[in-house]
């Protein structure tokens, strides 16, 4: 099949690049399918048997598409990507009241929401009548009560941590983020940088062997960082501010991160035993037993 000839085909439907649950690529692959398939299928009625060359191609390609679209199992797709719209749509409502991963932002991952901060009264009031609102919808639409209730759960579990972010007002307000954006940045950008250094997909004993001050290094590349702990951003403000430093201490504190390290992890020939966890019984009892006694 010719890249071109796929190309021209496929409608212009992607993902936002929020990742699950703001994009939904399988629901998006289907659509892709569907409409790619309704422009052939006319299409194949003329087209004569044992075809060569692009028109070959093309019927190839129909008859793989046709098992999803008009195959034994076509009408189940359509029932579950119905259903799966019309929880979408309960759960955009939800996104759009919180106000993050906006539609048509050009952040991505990095997107931290609406830049300008709300009452939190007004926002209480709006969040109030969304769940209102759900909880009706539930009660008269039985095949959305289960999308409904789920939204109502998590407003309902972290009721109290969506209001008064605001730490300061004024010129110059500090507002503490909704969510944890911030951090899931850093992670991917270090993560990034790993794969860069060796290539490696899974970087699971990267991470877990860096020393819990390393993520530090990049707030060198941030100015108002480098003027408050070292004066300036000049190389030579940096390096005086690191001489001032005992050389020993860096020995010290790596040798004690080393050892905190060690004290609590399982060695490797112990991790992939099934019994682990029965092995371990005795253990955690003895301990247990020897804390009560001392308090």
């Amino acid at each position: 099949m010719s890249p071109t000839i796929c190309h021209f085909y496929f409608p212009e439907t992607t993902t936002e690049g929020y990742g699950f649950p703001f994009d939904l690529p399988y629901l998006n692959l289907y659509e892709r399918i569907v409409a790619v398939h309704r422009v052939l299928d006319p299409a194949s009625i003329v087209w004569p048997e044992k075809s060569r060359g692009v028109i070959g191609a093309l019927h190839h390609f129909k008859e793989i598409l046709d098992p999803v679209v008009v195959g034994e199992y076509g009408e189940d797709f359509r029932q579950l990507v119905a259903e799966t719209r019309r929880d979408q749509r309960i759960f955009e409502r939800f996104r759009a009241t919180l106000r993050i991963c906006p539609k048509g932002g050009t952040d991505r991952r990095n997107d931290e929401g609406t830049p300008s901060t709300l009452n939190p009264v007004q926002h209480k009031a709006m969040l109030k009548k969304l769940r209102a609102s759900l909880l009706g919808k539930s009660r008269r639409d039985e095949n959305a009560a289960r999308a409904c209730k789920i939204v109502v759960e998590h407003l309902d579990k972290y009721w109290d941590y969506l209001f008064g972010h605001a730490v300061r007002n004024g010129q110059h307000p500090i507002v503490v983020p909704r969510t944890n954006n911030v951090e899931e940045r850093l992670f991917r950008t270090i993560k990034r940088q790993c794969r860069r250094l060796h290539g490696r997909g899974h970087l699971s004993r990267d991470v877990d062997a860096m020393a819990a001050g390393t993520a530090l290094v990049l707030n060198l590349s941030k100015p108002e960082y480098c003027q408050t702990v070292y004066g300036g951003t000049d190389p030579k403000c940096i390096a005086e501010r690191f001489s001032r430093v005992d050389p020993k201490k860096r020995a010290e504190l790596m040798e004690t991160w080393r050892r905190e390290r060690l004290a609590i992890r399982i060695p490797r020939k112990y991790e992939g035993l099934e019994d682990l966890p029965r092995r371990l019984a005795p253990f955690i009892a003895a301990a247990s037993e020897a804390l009560q006694k001392e308090g």
